[in-house]
């Protein structure tokens, strides 16, 4: 099957899952399980797959998407990811290693946040809902629709077949942040010191609430985001229902609850791997402090994994404290990738899908630093990007001149930029998808892998010896990670032999060894050191 060239509905993703479920090969115990449900009732699905039998226990994947509502490839990527597993453990010379790793796919975490913005334009960070008082919230913005849109027939974008979906408005201001551009008239960009006007506010459609007749509040589309799931999470947990927007306590959403939930159940899953957009990076732990402070063993498998992910992807690979801080020496709290690493010992990423800053030209480092500070000339290779490729869904909408009750005259259009700069367009997504289908693959083949060999030694007078060799053929050692030991303490594992017939026991029947190294090289600044290889 294809890779889905479009973007799913909630409705149409489970019924994908249930086809491609249904594609695995006999034999493949997999199973679409359900973490937990939605406040509007959406069941939170994953495909939890034990290729050999649920009572076997073995290194676990985990991989999830679209946590933040608008960020939708995400979901198409694991999509094709669980295709692409059915596919390997059909074919013969790689069911072997496919099956002797269990998996875990969450394609949509927040379902109740991409199904608004599907069908209404409803924007939020996660989730649509808002608890807080209107004393708390004070003088915001209340989206709502105010004029009818131009319906467009474009496939795979049933939004924009709804004529009340939201918008944004643009008034008049001398000291406006927006300007029309002087080559593009169509383009609204931010204002660049050698502008000459005319100048706006930008603001979300609808109307202010607890209006006192004066202050108008900040043109931002985040009013009703009183929760941030990537910082809902019990690490480094912020207090800080404003700003962060990671809720009254750690866990407070049922979403994240799901999901850690569900995951500590398998103290297996040796990496997580969380979807994003956009800008095309992996981002991993520490976000808190330097490579430094992890133990060597760990920060050794980040620096391979970092050039490795770079190389199969293109997408450079970071730490977060040192190139993904949006204030330099401020944490971000409460993240997945972290409390993955932190509170579980797996190796963790994000990854930023759609490396739009970097078709725009931009290739600064510090990564985050592509994110910012664009000029004019950015601000047009993206308008030449929206009309030749993206059927100008970002600046094709016309303005209408609308009287609203509280500015007075403003103009009311769309800016979608869910569509074209969140995440790709719809032709552009097997492209974005096809790289991490490699990146899938390459995250199986370094799970610890213990296995036992079984060696028969012939001697005299019909007497043979039979010795059991147990060791690990896997890059990660089999404790995973020394934040792992960290955790659950260090842990021997026991072989016994339970029957003996027709044969003497040379040795105990009960043998106790320690876990067993893999052969990732420990990075201490020597060459092949042959006791720490």
């Amino acid at each position: 099957m294809p890779i889905l060239d479009r973007y799913l509905p909630y409705d149409e993703l489970v019924q994908t899952l249930e086809r491609l479920e249904s594609e695995f090969p006999a034999g493949i115990f997999r199973e679409i399980v359900t973490l937990g449900v939605s406040p509007e009732g959406r069941k939170i699905l994953g495909l939890h797959v034990w290729p050999q039998g649920k009572k076997r226990s073995q290194p676990t994947l985990w991989v999830d998407a679209n946590m933040h509502a608008s960020e939708l490839i995400g979901t198409n990527v694991v999509l094709a990811q669980i295709q692409r597993l059915a596919e390997r453990l059909t074919t013969a010379d790689t069911r072997t290693t496919f099956a002797t790793r269990n998996y875990i796919f969450v394609p949509r975490i927040s379902p109740d946040g991409a199904e608004r913005y599907f069908t209404e334009g409803l924007f939020n960070r996660s989730v649509p809902r808002d608890r807080r008082s209107p004393e708390e919230l004070g003088t915001h913005w209340r989206r709502e629709n105010l004029v009818q849109k131009e319906v467009r027939n474009l496939p795979g974008y049933p939004l924009f077949q709804n004529p009340n979906r939201l918008g944004v408005m643009r008034k008049k201001s001398p000291s406006g942040a927006w300007t029309l551009d002087a080559e593009y008239p169509q383009l609204i960009r931010r204002r660049h010191v050698t502008d000459k006007g005319p100048f706006y506010d930008v603001f979300p459609e609808g109307t202010i609430a607890n209006f006192n007749g004066v202050d108008i509040p900040t043109p931002t589309c985040r009013n009703n985001d009183e929760i941030d799931l990537n910082r809902n999470f019990p690490i480094l947990w912020k207090a800080d229902r404003k700003g962060e927007k990671g809720g009254p306590f750690p866990l407070s959403e049922p979403e994240s609850r799901a999901v850690v939930e569900y995951s500590t159940q398998f103290s297996e899953i040796y990496f997580w791997l969380n979807y994003h957009t956009y800008g095309g990076v992996f981002i991993r732990p520490p976000e808190h402090e330097p490579d430094s402070s992890l133990p060597r063993l760990d920060a050794s498998v980040y620096e391979l994994l970092d050039k490795d992910l770079e190389k199969i992807s293109g997408y450079p690979a970071v730490s977060g404290f040192a190139e993904f801080l949006y204030q330099p020496g401020v944490p971000l709290p409460g993240t997945l990738s972290d409390w993955a690493y932190y509170a579980l010992g797996a190796y963790s990423y994000v990854c930023e899908l759609w490396d739009l800053p970097a078709k725009m030209g931009h290739t600064e480092r510090p990564f985050i630093k592509r994110y910012t500070l664009w000029s004019p000339e950015d601000w047009r290779r993206l308008y030449k990007f929206d009309r030749d490729q993206n059927h100008s869904i970002l600046y094709g909408h016309p303005w209408i001149s609308y009287e609203h009750p509280q500015l007075g005259p403003v103009e009311i259009s769309e800016l979608p930029q869910v569509f074209g700069i969140q995440n790709p367009p719809a032709a552009m997504i097997s492209t974005v998808v096809k790289p991490q289908l490699a990146i899938f693959e390459h995250l199986v083949s370094i799970a610890p892998q213990p296995s036992a060999q079984v060696k028969i030694l012939r001697g005299n007078e019909g007497i043979s010896k039979l010795n059991v060799e147990i060791c690990n053929e896997g890059f990660l050692p089999t404790y995973i990670s020394v934040q792992r030991n960290k955790i659950a303490g260090e842990q021997n594992a026991i072989l016994q032999v339970l029957k003996c017939e027709n044969a003497e026991l040379l040795q105990n029947d009960c043998v106790s060894f320690q876990d067993l190294n893999g052969y990732v090289a420990m990075n201490d600044g020597w060459l092949d050191f042959p006791i720490k290889g």
